[in-house]
C-alpha cells in the first residue's frame, strides 16, 4: 500500500533575488573573498524536531557531478583530464540530495562563464512535510533527476554554444555571427565551446575576418589536431579512409595547404555517402537532396540533443550553399558564376578552377571541421559515451 504523506504550506516570503542575495552574502562571510561562486544550492533542511532552516552548500562543500558526451568516440580515457574544449554537450546536471539522502527543496545556481550570468532552477514547492520519509522517496529523487536534464539541455545554450537567443535557443541575430558562416566558418561541433565564442567576439568588435582567422589557426595547434586525429581513427565510419585523412592533417602540419584543400574536399562528399549506405538507404542522386536526406538520418537517432539536431541543420545547409553550391564555367542564364573567393567549393576545385586564395591554413581548418562534424554527428549510439566528471 502507498503512503501517504500530509503537505503543508509554507509561507516562506523570499524570491530567487532575494534568496540570490544571501547566498552571495553567505560565501562573502564563510570564505572572505570575492562573493562569486560556481554554484550553489541551498537546501530548505527540515530537522527531525520539526522545525526548518535553510542550508547554503558552495563547491568547497558538496560536489555537482556532470553527465557529458565527449568528443571523442567512446569517450574520456580513464584519469583523462577533461577540457571545455573536450566536451561536446553536457546531458545531466547532478544536483545531489541534502547529506547524500534527503532530497529537501532547494534552489541551485550555478554561474554561466560565457555570458558572466547565473542559471537559476529549483524545486521549490511552497510546501513542507514534517515526514522526513517523504524526502527520501523515489518520487522526489525523480524530480531530482528531471531539474537537472533540463538545466543542462539550458545550460548547453550558452556553455557549448554561446551567444543565443535564450527564447529561441539558437545564435542571436548578428551581422558578426552571419559574416562568419558566409567566410565559412560554421559553427561545428569542432569550434565550441571554443573558439568559436572569441571568433563572435573579436568579429564584432573588430570587424576584422583576418584577427578571427589568426586566433582560429592560433588554437589548432599540434596537440588538437592530435585530439581530432585520434578521434576520426576511432570512429566507425572512417574505416577504409585513414590513411587519406591522416594525409590531409600531415600536409596541413607542413604547410602544404593546396594539397589538404584538394584531399579534404571530396572526403566530405564521401562521408555523407558512406553514413547514408551504412543505414541501409539509397543516396539521393541529387547532392542537395542528399544532404538533406544525412540530416534527417542524423536527427532520427534519439540520443542527440535539441542542440546536436541544431547544428546538424547549420551544417547540411551550409554544405548546399556554401561547399557545394552550384558552379558553371559558361554563361547562364545571362550570368556567370565564377565562385566564392573566401570559401573553398567543391565544383570548382574538382573541376580544375584555381583560386589561389583557397589555399590558406584557415580555409584548410573550415574543411577539417567540416569533417569533424560530419563523423562525429554519424556516430553509432554505442560510440557516444556518456561521461560523469565532477564539477569544481
Amino acid at each position: 500500500m502507498r503512503r501517504e504523506y500530509k503537505l503543508n504550506a509554507l509561507g516562506l516570503g523570499l524570491g530567487p533575488n532575494e534568496l540570490l542575495a544571501l547566498a552571495k552574502a553567505e560565501y562573502l562571510k564563510r570564505y572572505s573573498t570575492k562573493n562569486e561562486f560556481a554554484y550553489c544550492i541551498i537546501y530548505l533542511v527540515v530537522n527531525r524536531d520539526r522545525t526548518m532552516r535553510v542550508d547554503f552548500k558552495y563547491p568547497q562543500e558538496v560536489q555537482l557531478p556532470m553527465r557529458f558526451i565527449h568528443k571523442r568516440p567512446g569517450g574520456a580515457k580513464p584519469g583523462e583530464k577533461i577540457r571545455n574544449i573536450d566536451i561536446r554537450e553536457i546531458r545531466d546536471i547532478l544536483i545531489p540530495p541534502y547529506e547524500r539522502k534527503y532530497y529537501f527543496d532547494f534552489v541551485f545556481w550555478v554561474l554561466d562563464i560565457t555570458t558572466g550570468n547565473y542559471w537559476a532552477t529549483n524545486l521549490w514547492t511552497g510546501r513542507v512535510c514534517a515526514d522526513l520519509r517523504y524526502y527520501l522517496s523515489e518520487e522526489r529523487k525523480i524530480q531530482y533527476v528531471r531539474i537537472g536534464e533540463r538545466l543542462a539541455e539550458k545550460y548547453n545554450m550558452t556553455f557549448v554554444l554561446g551567444h543565443v537567443n535564450l527564447k529561441t535557443a539558437r545564435f542571436r541575430s548578428s551581422s558578426g555571427i552571419m559574416r562568419l558562416i558566409k567566410y565559412g566558418w560554421i559553427p561545428t561541433i569542432s569550434l565550441l565551446p571554443q573558439p568559436y565564442g572569441e571568433m563572435i567576439r573579436i568579429i564584432e568588435s573588430t570587424n576584422d575576418m583576418s584577427q578571427v582567422d589568426t586566433n582560429a589557426t592560433n588554437l589548432f595547434d599540434s596537440q588538437l589536431l592530435d585530439d581530432i586525429l585520434d578521434r576520426w581513427l576511432k570512429a566507425s565510419l572512417v574505416k577504409g579512409r585513414i590513411d587519406i585523412l591522416s594525409t590531409a592533417i600531415e600536409r596541413f602540419r607542413s604547410n602544404d595547404f593546396i594539397s589538404c584543400v584538394h584531399i579534404l574536399l571530396p572526403q566530405i562528399e564521401g562521408l555523407i555517402n558512406e553514413h547514408i549506405r551504412r543505414k541501409r538507404c539509397v543516396p539521393e542522386e541529387k547532392l542537395k537532396e542528399r544532404f538533406k536526406q544525412f540530416g534527417n538520418l542524423v536527427k532520427a537517432e534519439e540520443f542527440n540533443s535539441k542542440m546536436t539536431i541544431y547544428l546538424c541543420n547549420i551544417l547540411t545547409s551550409h554544405l548546399q550553399h556554401t561547399f557545394y553550391r552550384e558552379w558553371y564555367p559558361f554563361p547562364r542564364k545571362g550570368r556567370l558564376y565564377r565562385g566564392s573567393l573566401v570559401t573553398p567549393q567543391r565544383h570548382l576545385i574538382l573541376h580544375g578552377k584555381t583560386i589561389k586564395q583557397y589555399f590558406t591554413a584557415a580555409n584548410c581548418l573550415k574543411l577539417i571541421c567540416v569533417i569533424d562534424a560530419i563523423i562525429l554527428l554519424s556516430l553509432r549510439s554505442n560510440e557516444v559515451k556518456v561521461t560523469k566528471k565532477r564539477k569544481d
